[in-house]
């Protein structure tokens, strides 16, 4: 599955949130496919549902 695409990493829910939120995100949780609070970042193919990450966060805004 990682190299199909010619991605080199595979990342689960947590490694993905500690390093958003090293990189200043808040508000981080991992969702399921097509769920958001913004309804035009929804637009991954149902194909790849099985196979991909979903994960949500916000940049504060100061």
């Amino acid at each position: 599955m990682t190299q199909n695409y010619g991605h080199v990493s595979v990342w689960d829910s947590e490694l993905l949130a500690r390093f958003l939120k090293d990189a200043g995100f808040i508000n981080i949780k991992e969702v399921s496919f097509m769920e958001g609070t913004d309804e035009l970042l929804l637009k991954d193919k149902k194909d790849r549902k099985w196979e991909s990450l979903y994960m949500e966060a916000q940049k504060p805004r100061y």
